[in-house]
């Protein structure tokens, strides 16, 4: 598992390098499960996914952190005459290394869609929302983007989640997250992790639509 993280880019800037010890499943119904980075188109994602892992003890304090990073740049989605884009690697051939290098690391910014807390023993049933789940809404023409859930361990019960919570269809505060900072902030240690890809179809337009700035 950790070699499929390596490549999935979760340790590049994001997250530092560690050893999943637990199991964790992440399925949003039938098949659609998070295979490491597998596509699943967003009318499937659209319901807010059924989290299961293992726990050694059932008194043992859980969180899940579930959020979204760009894979590409916007300049990898060139539009043809045809509607078609042009792959990110032909574009990448193209730039300099300056430019390549400046927008890699604006590909780093993170997006939270959905943060679980105080999950015992080894449920999601179990817990509150921080973060409620907003489904994957990318724009259109913006690439593929990578949809990582990392399950950590709390080292306490986190009592003063109120005040930073986050509902539905509010964007406010998800684009400021950054995992290493909730990490830090929280005293989380990483357990396990997975992704999915996703791009834009038509259910991305129709979630934005439900959503608010504040």
């Amino acid at each position: 598992m950790r070699s499929k993280l390596v490549e999935s880019g979760l340790f590049e800037g994001l997250l530092d390098p560690f050893t999943p010890d637990q199991f964790m499943e992440l399925r949003w119904g039938g098949d659609n499960v998070a295979l490491f980075g597998n596509f699943i188109p967003c009318q499937s994602l659209k319901r807010r996914p059924k989290l299961t892992y293992e726990s050694q003890d059932e008194d043992r304090l859980h969180c899940a952190l579930f959020f979204a990073v760009r894979d590409f740049l916007s300049v990898d989605q060139i539009k043809t005459a045809d509607d078609e884009v042009t792959p990110v690697e032909e574009v990448m051939e193209k730039l300099s290394d300056e430019v390549a290098g400046k927008a890699a690391e604006a590909n780093k910014k993170q997006f939270v869609h959905w943060a679980r807390i105080n999950m015992k023993g080894h449920w999601d049933t179990t817990g509150e929302d921080m973060v409620e789940y907003l489904p994957p809404c990318p724009l259109r023409f913006e690439g593929f983007f990578r949809y990582f859930m990392v399950l950590c361990k709390q080292s306490s019960k986190i009592i003063d989640w109120k005040s930073q919570q986050i509902k539905k269809h509010s964007i406010k505060g998800r684009e400021c997250f950054d995992l290493q900072t909730i990490l830090k902030a929280h005293k989380l240690r990483p357990l396990a992790a997975n992704l999915v890809r996703t791009s834009w179809d038509e259910s991305s337009d129709e979630v934005r639509a439900t959503v608010t700035e504040t």
